[in-house]
């Protein structure tokens, strides 16, 4: 994530459910981070399902089809970037880059830049915007000038030699055009610097040969200080003094022993982290860690005014708010279950065969809704208050995950099942 200020998104899209994508298992790094771009009222996640439009006020989600916005249909979104414009930026594992505009789709590759050679974008990871919006793309070995219509080559010799395991992860510009850009197993590499209107590769400012560690995330706090996340750690680097100070549990007792993935920083200067397991904040003074049952595998934050998102692996989103945190599964969301919990009594559920379930409680059945995982109701009984209730659906036959709605007497209650061949 990047800089302070975030802009708002105003996208229209077309609410398509079709195709599902897996990023999970993709990509050179599976910590990369910037798979949340903000969109004003909905977030553009770039989920292990594919690409989602989330209802930020409801938790609602719609599966975006990769053709639907232009892409091939078996494209992998690694990274999604919003500029000043409220364009959202695609980065791709191996089709480059992509602008979507929400009417029509640019696609940005290397056949387009006057010298093409045989590098091309690959694991675009990040997309970054200068001053005057100009969009800049981070991949392997390589980053890329869009206006420019220049690549330039991460700076070592591994990589001129044609090999080496280099990947930018992340990007930003500070208040003078200067581009920062975080390396992952770079070896001898891990923080460059080009500097505005440099015409070749950038400056190595931090790196150790034989060094095995990756940077997955960077930011730029209003002092053009840099933030980066590590495998070992938080890296602070000053501008002004050259210095690097890195932050881990052995000597700060306030930072959790854990792998940090991601950063951002909110309108206010806090600086945000997450860990597998834990929400971090830096307030210039001193780190206070936060969680919360169900946080796991964090991947992304994202500051949005009071609130801080933050994307899990499992395809959980959470919002962090007033020191409270709310989880919403996309899975869910995409069924159109937007609650986050659910009280009443216990139910179960019997398979009578031939898509026949009865479903059975100790309080009164007032409505009974079934959906599938794309979200569409398939089936719905209004009852007359019984305690037990058979319900009869062909549509229920097919094999796949649903969701039973039940709404009683005393509350709600939402039961996931699996269908498979031997039925519910």
């Amino acid at each position: 994530m990047k800089k302070v200020l975030h802009y708002t998104v105003l996208l229209l899209i077309m609410l398509i459910t079709t195709t599902e994508v897996n990023a999970k298992t993709h990509g050179y790094n599976e910590y990369y981070s910037n798979r949340i771009a903000n969109a004003g009222d909905y977030l553009w996640i770039a989920s292990n399902r594919g690409l989602i439009k989330y209802e930020k006020p409801t938790g609602k989600c719609s599966l975006i089809s990769n053709t639907d916005i232009g892409l091939k249909q078996n494209t992998i979104i690694l990274s999604l970037s919003s500029d000043k414009n409220g364009n959202l930026w695609i980065g791709t594992e191996d089709d480059e880059a992509y602008m979507y505009d929400g009417n029509t789709t640019t696609h940005y590759s290397s056949i387009s830049f006057n010298v093409y050679d045989w590098y091309y974008i690959a694991y675009n990871y990040a997309f970054a915007f200068d001053t005057e919006n100009n969009p800049w793309a981070g991949g392997f070995a390589f980053y890329a000038d869009f206006k420019g219509e220049k690549k330039h080559k991460i700076p070592s010799h591994f990589v001129d030699g044609g090999g080496g395991n280099y990947a930018v992860m992340d990007m930003a510009f500070d208040s003078k055009d200067n581009l920062w850009i975080a390396i992952d197993y770079g070896l001898n590499i891990h923080l460059l610097c080009h500097k505005k209107g440099e015409a070749d590769s950038g400056t190595i400012i931090l790196g150790g040969a034989g060094d095995n560690f990756a940077a997955t995330s960077l930011s730029i706090d209003r002092n053009d200080n840099i933030w980066f996340v590590f495998t070992d750690g938080i890296h602070y680097y000053n501008q002004q003094t050259n210095s690097d100070t890195h932050y881990n549990f052995k000597s700060y007792p306030d930072i959790p022993d854990a792998l940090y993935t991601a950063c951002d920083i909110d309108a206010d200067g806090n600086v945000w982290f997450v860990a597998s397991q834990y929400l971090l904040k830096y307030d210039g003074n001193k780190f206070t860690s936060y969680n919360c049952p169900g946080f796991d595998q964090a991947r992304s934050v994202l500051c949005d005014g009071p609130v801080v998102w933050i994307y899990t692996n499992n395809d959980d989103v959470l919002k962090f708010e007033n020191s409270t945190f709310t989880r919403s599964s996309i899975e869910n969301g995409l069924m159109g279950i937007t609650n986050t919990e659910y009280h009443g009594c216990d139910f179960t559920v019997t398979s009578v065969g031939n898509g026949d379930i009865i479903i059975s409680g100790g309080t009164k059945i007032e409505m009974v809704n079934i959906y599938n995982i794309s979200g569409t109701l398939v089936s719905s009984v209004k009852c007359a208050g019984e305690n037990s209730v058979t319900v009869i659906d062909a549509a229920i036959k097919n094999n796949g995950i649903y969701l039973i709605r039940i709404q009683h007497q005393k509350g709600e209650t939402v039961i996931k099942y699996n269908m498979d061949k031997t039925g519910w």
